[in-house]
């Protein structure tokens, strides 16, 4: 019987010949030249299955939203509103989960100053050290911290918030932290 597979997995590896011993009175032996040749046959042949069966798939896909497109009407669209929102940011939810961790967002973007208006100053013109001390007990306390270089020290501040009213909420919280906040300072400051 005759080995017709096609596909053996390892296509490197000469291929050995049908009989298990030759006989070189009945015989010739075969030359590597057809070993090669019956190698480049069978990529090719591995080839071409890969391209019938891709145009088979995209032919197919193509036709069934040709035939939903005319079946629908022409008023019809092919991809509904609810389908389209849940496919529509995949590439960039794919980038971010697969890429870097991009920074946060800067605060002007995030807090708008239409929106956001007013900040509490709480330290001005205070060494590098000393306001990431400050602005590191204030984050764990759950305000949002803002530094600023002025020159070569650093402003300090809390906010952005919504009103005045949340803001001297916040004031009165941050006079009890007299270490790490100058309680002659704290100030309330409308955003430029």
């Amino acid at each position: 019987m005759q080995n017709i597979d096609f596909y053996e997995g390892n296509v490197s590896r000469p291929l050995s010949p049908q009989f298990d011993r030759q006989d070189m009175e009945y015989f010739s032996r075969m030359s590597k030249t057809y070993v090669k040749d019956e190698e480049r046959i069978r990529n090719r042949a591995s080839r071409m299955m890969f391209i019938i069966g891709a145009l088979c798939i995209i032919s197919f896909t193509t036709g069934m939203v040709v035939g939903l497109k005319f079946a629908g009407g022409a008023k019809k669209e092919i991809v509904d509103d609810r389908t389209y929102n849940a496919v529509r940011g995949l590439g960039v939810k794919m980038t971010d989960l697969l890429g870097e961790k991009k920074s946060m967002a800067p605060s002007s973007v995030a807090y708008p100053k239409q929106d956001y208006p007013y900040v509490i100053r709480v330290q001005e013109k205070i060494p590098e050290s000393q306001a990431r001390n400050s602005a590191s007990f204030l984050s764990s306390e759950g305000h949002t911290v803002i530094l600023t270089r002025n020159m070569d020290k650093i402003d300090l501040y809390t906010g952005p918030y919504k009103n005045v009213d949340e803001a001297k909420k916040s004031l009165k919280i941050i006079e009890g932290y007299s270490a790490y906040a100058d309680t002659q300072s704290l100030k309330i400051l409308k955003r430029k």
